[in-house]
């Protein structure tokens, strides 16, 4: 839980980082029956990028070093048994994941 709490908290403060105008992160942590809801959504300023389904790096400094955040996010959610949605509209990014408790 760590792990993803921290690359995806991170992910969004250096996203609302590149913002302007409007800067906001919402955080959702919450336990109901067996699973664990954890949802972050924040605004940004830039262009996502996807490749072969994957969302790569905006990161321009020591590019084979970035974007190992997301995928190990997603390597724990996959190996407990859990699900994940990304979402990118508007200028704001959403990630929801439900794992087993």
């Amino acid at each position: 839980m760590v792990i993803i709490l921290s690359n995806l908290l991170n992910n969004a403060i250096e996203a609302c980082g590149t913002c302007e105008d409007k800067k906001v992160i919402k955080f959702k942590f919450v336990k109901e029956d067996d699973m664990i809801i954890v949802a972050v959504k924040n605004t940004f300023n830039y262009d996502n990028i996807y490749e072969n389904g994957e969302i790569k790096s905006t990161k321009t400094s020591d590019v084979d070093e970035h974007g190992i955040g997301i995928k190990n996010v997603i390597k724990i959610i996959e190996k407990y048994g859990g699900s994940y949605v990304i979402e990118d509209k508007n200028k704001e990014f959403y990630f929801s994941i439900i794992i087993p408790a």
